[in-house]
């Protein structure tokens, strides 16, 4: 068993997607790793994008929001199991073409230690 509780890692990925819905990048980059991951819903690549590093990271979770300046995140849970968790989420948005978008997702998440070293996410389409 990891020497960080549960009750830890559910709290950091609560203060992150909270961060995240409040588009506070500094916050959420608070929680992540000094060679951390970011896997997007969507992109080029089976993956999507993938962002490696904190600024490349920051850059990844950074661009979300140019593109979806109101998206908003509503969780509705959080489970820990060793260095692993997960979340449901909704988002919902204003695309860049006016259109709004409100999707269901999930994002899979590893630890190192307290800090949050890879997010995968995934969202229905």
């Amino acid at each position: 068993m990891s020497a960080v509780s549960a009750k830890s890692r559910k709290q950091t990925i609560s203060s992150f997607l909270d961060a995240l819905d409040r588009h506070d990048v500094e916050v959420m980059m608070s929680h992540m790793s000094d060679e951390c991951v970011f896997e997007t819903a969507s992109g080029p690549e089976i993956f999507g994008f993938r962002y490696l590093g904190r600024e490349d990271v920051r850059t990844g979770y950074s661009s979300l929001w140019k593109d979806l300046s109101d998206a908003h995140w509503v969780v509705s849970s959080i489970e820990v199991c060793g260095d692993r968790a997960f979340s449901e989420w909704t988002v919902s948005a204003t695309l860049p073409d006016g259109t709004w978008f409100e999707a269901d997702g999930v994002d899979l998440c590893e630890f190192e230690g307290e800090k949050i070293s890879v997010t995968i996410s995934y969202r229905k389409f």
